[in-house]
């Protein structure tokens, strides 16, 4: 008796065409999100782009002012 019958060959033949195909469609589609994951974070960081696209912005509170803090010298004679 044959270890591969030529039903076993035609099988493994077509899972490994679709599985190439599925491969090269999976890779496009994580290359596209990433690319758009890029693009959306790059518009965010533009403030009146940033008003538009993200809803919650209008529920951020007022950014804080910058401000110093005096330092004292603390050299000793």
């Amino acid at each position: 008796m044959m270890k591969n019958s030529h039903g076993e060959e035609d099988y493994t033949k077509l899972f490994v065409e679709f599985s190439d195909l599925a491969q090269r469609i999976f890779r496009k589609i994580l290359i596209g999100l990433l690319i758009g994951l890029c693009l959306s974070q790059s518009l965010l960081r533009i403030p009146p782009v940033r008003s538009v696209i993200s809803s919650a912005e209008r529920w951020e509170g007022e950014r804080p002012r910058a401000f110093s803090i005096p330092v004292q010298n603390t050299k000793r004679e």
